[in-house]
């Protein structure tokens, strides 16, 4: 119950954050503290709840669903306020399906080790990677920022190079510039 009322907490704070601070900084913050919290679990569990356990029950629940308010905001920007709450919706649906194969992994590991121990470790190791890949995405957005203003009429800062509609439009209307793949083949344009 305890990481319940945390839970509450986190999220509101989040939801204040997020109007405040960028939503990718924020979800990478999120990503590498939880990873880091879930390295401990191992180590805290036990028969009864001391003090190391406490500190994980606290932080975990003021992060766990402390990523939704920045996801929200970056669905709403990058696909706009009609497109958001569907793109939300899958992006929940997904973490759902992958919430499922993480507990299948979990106890498939816990029968064949007899611990949860590898399944805590993987846990934490993929948190950090999704810590890394938000970082990574930052860093190309801003290479991608800088590339519009290179070649503004393409508007790179806007759809950062993805094929979105205006983008494809764009490249029918103006060809390729010289940052484009050209080995990269658009089937909107009919290449093959």
């Amino acid at each position: 119950a305890l990481v319940g009322i945390f839970d509450f907490v986190g999220t509101i704070l989040s939801g204040w954050l997020t109007d405040r601070v960028n939503p990718i900084w924020l979800l990478m913050f999120y990503y590498g503290l939880r990873g880091l919290a879930l390295f401990t679990v191992p180590f805290v569990l036990g028969p009864t709840v001391e003090l190391p356990l406490m500190f994980f029950v606290i932080f975990y629940g003021l992060d766990w669903i402390a990523t939704v308010p920045p996801t929200i905001e970056l669905c709403r920007k990058y696909f706009g306020l009609n497109q958001s709450p569907t793109v939300y919706g899958w992006v929940f649906a997904s973490h759902m399906v992958g919430a499922a194969i993480a507990a299948s992994f979990a106890g498939a590991i816990r029968e064949l080790q007899g611990s949860y121990f590898i399944a805590w470790i993987t846990a934490a190791v993929l948190c950090l990677i999704a810590a890394a890949s938000v970082l990574a995405k930052t860093h190309r957005d801003e290479i991608m920022v800088a590339y519009g203003a290179q070649y503004p009429q393409y508007g790179f800062e806007r759809h950062a190079g993805y094929a979105t509609k205006t983008h494809i439009e764009t490249i029918r209307q103006l060809g390729r510039c010289p940052i484009h793949r050209q080995s990269f083949k658009l089937r909107q344009l009919g290449e093959k």
